[in-house]
């Protein structure tokens, strides 16, 4: 027997079965079973790897947080171009689309190039002539907007009148800062020339708008129930819907109103209520003594005027303006105490009953103007003032010298410099009401202004009352 056989245990080696449960399991007698070996992913053993690696390293640099997994941004970026292809090619098609167009970029530019639009402190642009607020054909228009800047305190003055009676003229001698006899020679708005008078047409358009340098904001209107606007309408009627049937007036369309005489009416209705409820102070410009029409129909303006309300005393009431009776081409008896109390006494009995202010301290009877003419001899005064022929400011030659030129002018009142920088003193001074419940800005006056007038336009009082004119 060898050393090995002898080494070897001579005991045979027994083998226990299994139980049932096992036996069912492997099937067999004499399997051993398989080993389980647990391991970690290889996303873990890396993660472990790693945190090894980082205690390895805390004795030589500090501690770094872990990495946040960065979301996925839809939008394009500049260095999209440098990703890899698959992660492009991964997103949906859609997306592929969107990131190839260019996002354009829009800055805000001023609507002129001048280099003081860009500073915000710097002055508007002055007016060297007025531009259309509502053009001829009574559109809103917005060239006045870029000689608006964003301030509360200016005061806005319309003039109303009859044709001829010198409405633009007086616009131009309240816009003049200087010399008023320099505004009748180059006259800022445009005046009556000979030729308007031999064709009897009319010279303003819709309503000019000027800014002075005082901001105040002059608004000329086209003359009120004007027989040359009526004939520029039958024209324009005529042409756009041809010759009506015999026996009609105009053209064959139907229009808006009864007859064109109605709606020449209606026009000059809606015109004046609109200055009613944008201006702060509305100047009635006649060339005589009385005119009844244009008092009647600035009573009806009132009465069809659009409700705008306004605070006073911290209550809502509606707004209404200051109106000052404007007289031009006075004779020198007109500036009689005795011819002014008649004219006060005669407005007083016919707007009774009106709410337009028409005693607010501007006028020619307060006793600033003339002293002779105060309350102790006109009576209670109102807003009246009276303006001299001013063909006679125009008669005076160069050539004659100033004792010879003020003898002339003077005609028992003061020269019409004095009287023009009164009335302007008393316009831009005059107590004033906000428009509406809120503080306006110029610009915000003009953005009000244009939502006064499509609620003119759009208000039934005017077709209901032209169902009643004859």
């Amino acid at each position: 027997m060898s050393e090995f056989d002898r080494q070897r245990d001579p005991r045979q080696k027994k083998f226990f079965g299994m139980h049932n449960k096992d036996r069912r399991d492997h099937g067999t007698w004499g399997l051993r079973r398989m080993p389980i070996i647990l391991t970690k992913p290889g996303r873990e053993r890396d993660r472990d790897g790693d945190s090894e690696k980082d205690r390895l390293m805390d004795n030589r640099s500090p501690a770094k947080p872990l990495s946040q997994p960065t979301p996925t941004i839809i939008l394009r970026n500049r260095d999209a171009e440098n990703r890899p292809a698959s992660q492009q090619s991964a997103r949906p098609t859609t997306v592929l689309r969107k990131e190839s167009e260019s996002q354009p970029v829009y800055q805000l530019a001023g609507k002129h190039g001048h280099p003081e639009s860009a500073n915000p402190l710097a002055l508007p642009p002055t007016m060297k002539a007025p531009v259309k607020l509502l053009d001829e054909t009574l559109q809103l228009s917005d060239a006045a907007l870029e000689f608006l800047v964003e301030q509360p305190d200016f005061v806005v003055v319309g003039l109303l009148g009859a044709q001829g009676v010198g409405k633009s003229t007086v616009a131009s001698l309240l816009a003049s800062g200087g010399d008023p006899t320099a505004s009748l020679r180059k006259p800022l708005f445009r005046v009556h020339g000979q030729e308007q008078f031999e064709y009897g047409t009319h010279c303003t358009n819709g309503i000019d708008m000027l800014v002075t340098s005082g901001r105040m904001i002059i608004l000329d209107s086209q003359p009120l129930l004007s027989a040359s606007i009526m004939d520029k309408l039958i024209l324009q009627e005529g042409k756009k819907f041809g010759p009506g049937p015999p026996g009609s007036t105009g053209g064959g369309g139907a229009p808006d109103f009864s007859s064109t005489e109605n709606t020449v009416e209606v026009q000059s209705l809606q015109q004046a209520a609109f200055l009613l409820s944008v201006c702060h102070i509305v100047i009635l410009v006649q060339d005589w003594a009385f005119d009844p029409n244009i008092v009647r129909f600035l009573q009806t303006a009132e009465m069809l005027k659009p409700s705008t309300p306004t605070t006073a005393d911290d209550e809502i009431i509606e707004y209404f303006p200051h109106v000052l009776f404007l007289h031009n081409h006075c004779n020198p008896s007109d500036f009689g105490p005795r011819i002014v109390k008649i004219l006060q006494d005669m407005y007083n009995k016919m707007f009774l009953r009106s709410r337009l202010q028409i005693q607010t301290g501007i006028g020619i009877a307060t006793g600033e103007v003339l002293e002779y003419l105060n309350s102790s001899t006109c009576g209670e005064p109102i807003n009246l003032f009276l303006l001299p022929d001013l063909t006679r400011e125009l008669t005076s030659d160069e050539n004659e010298d100033e004792t010879t030129a003020t003898s002339k002018l003077f005609s028992g009142h003061p020269g019409l410099g004095m009287l023009v920088n009164s009335l302007r003193n008393q316009l831009l001074g005059s107590d004033i009401q906000p428009l509406t419940h809120a503080t306006l800005t110029e610009k915000n006056w003009f953005h009000y202004t244009a939502k006064i007038w499509e609620l003119v336009k759009k208000s039934s009082f005017f077709l209901e009352y032209s169902r009643l004119l004859p």
